[in-house]
């Protein structure tokens, strides 16, 4: 069974149905990452309806266009809510769900990498001087 979960009800809902046409048989349940409450929620539900979890796939994410209308610090507050601190708060949730022998697979976009949040020519061109790699 898999867990198809958003902060967007549409987007998961049009998720499932995708996911359904490819045979497979999800399971949609909604979970806004940036709200405690959705996610405390969200733990319960899985362990009520599956009593655990095998695998956890932290795919949330948020990136904002150059010219978008939000100061620099609104962004980052929000990015960070999302990217960083929702992802934590998640994976400590759900690890006291996860079954022995469980996995977590974190996803990442190409925007995290350097040469994109810094296109000019300072950042190493190649992935093999990049130290942050």
């Amino acid at each position: 069974v898999s867990t198809q979960s958003t902060g967007n009800e549409e987007r998961g809902r049009n998720a499932v149905t995708a996911l359904e046409a490819e045979g497979l048989k999800p399971v949609f349940e909604q979970l806004d990452v940036v709200s405690k409450e959705s996610i405390d929620n969200f733990a319960a539900k899985i362990k009520e309806k599956f009593g655990g979890i095998d695998i956890l796939c932290n795919n949330a994410g948020i990136a904002y266009n150059y010219d978008d209308t939000l100061s620099l610090v609104e962004k980052a507050e929000l990015i960070c809510a999302t990217n960083l601190f929702g992802t934590i708060n998640v994976t400590e949730k759900m690890l006291p769900v996860m079954r022995q022998g469980g996995s977590i697979c974190q996803v990442a976009s190409f925007g995290g990498r350097l040469r994109v949040c810094f296109p000019d020519k300072t950042i190493p061109s190649d992935n093999a001087s990049c130290p942050f790699r």
